[in-house]
């Protein structure tokens, strides 16, 4: 857009808005003589008119962009006269004009703020079901760790690569001896899954204690648990085993049973 066309647009708003204010003053001036000001008019002329490049962007009417376009020396096309007819008009009518057009204004932003947030709350839901799914799998995951890790022994050489990582990756871990108490018990077992029961009568610690431990273990990763038809069950995960490696208490896999007690 040129300082022409700029121009061109600002000269058919002024004079269509301080014309057709003075129209909407004699309108006026003839319903409510008491409250006919040819000042007010004319500046609500002036502001309405100026609003009306709003309304057509509003209506996706193209005679702005046509304007816009318009170049010195090409004559006057009849979208001006259709602009000049818009601003009369707005101008005329210049308070119900500015009424409806700031309600439609107002109704199409609050459908797209509408629109966002229902998106917004659409891709949390997406994210939160993302989440749930990632935590499950692991959790399944986590729970086949005892039956694999019995099945597969690895060789020597990877067996001291892995006890390498595990020492870096484990150290300044602090646990208390009961924690250890209760991994031993999880790893040296005759089964791969225990029940707190059997972990209680093993340790010879009391229930209570035994489940809190057995939760802040879960929560650093070196113990799981699943679900069992009427049941808990715990299982020692493989950071669980890497730790007890690195600390010299590594158990065996293959004597262990993949039945729960």
């Amino acid at each position: 857009m040129t300082a022409y066309n700029v121009g061109l647009l600002a000269s058919i708003i002024i004079a269509a808005g301080c014309l057709g204010g003075l129209g909407n003053y004699l309108i006026q001036r003839a319903d409510e003589p008491g409250r006919a000001r040819v000042s007010r008019s004319v500046v609500l002329g002036v502001i309405a008119s100026g609003i009306v490049p709003l309304f057509l962007k509003v209506i996706s009417s193209d005679i702005v962009p046509k304007l816009s376009d318009l170049k010195r020396g090409q004559g006057v096309p009849f979208e001006t006269f259709e602009f000049c007819g818009f601003c009369l008009l707005a101008a005329v009518f210049s308070r119900n004009f500015l009424e409806g057009i700031s309600k439609r204004v107002l109704t199409e932003l609050q459908e797209k703020v509408r629109k966002a947030e229902a998106k917004s709350d659409r891709a949390e839901q997406e994210s939160q079901e993302a989440q749930t799914k990632a935590a499950a799998a692991e959790e399944q995951v986590q729970t086949l760790e005892p039956a694999v890790r019995k099945l597969t022994e690895p060789a020597p050489v990877t067996a001291h690569v892995n006890s390498r990582m595990a020492e870096d990756s484990l150290e300044g871990l602090a646990l208390t001896t009961e924690d250890e108490q209760i991994l031993s018990a999880l790893a040296n077992g005759a089964y791969s899954y225990r029940t707190i029961e059997g972990i209680c009568n093993e340790t010879k610690l009391p229930r209570i204690a035994v489940e809190n431990w057995l939760e802040n273990l879960r929560n650093l990763g070196l113990a799981g648990r699943r679900t069992s038809p009427g049941r808990l069950l715990w299982f020692l995960t493989n950071k669980g085993h890497d730790l007890l490696a690195v600390r010299g208490k590594a158990p065996d896999p293959a004597g262990q049973i993949t039945g729960p007690a």
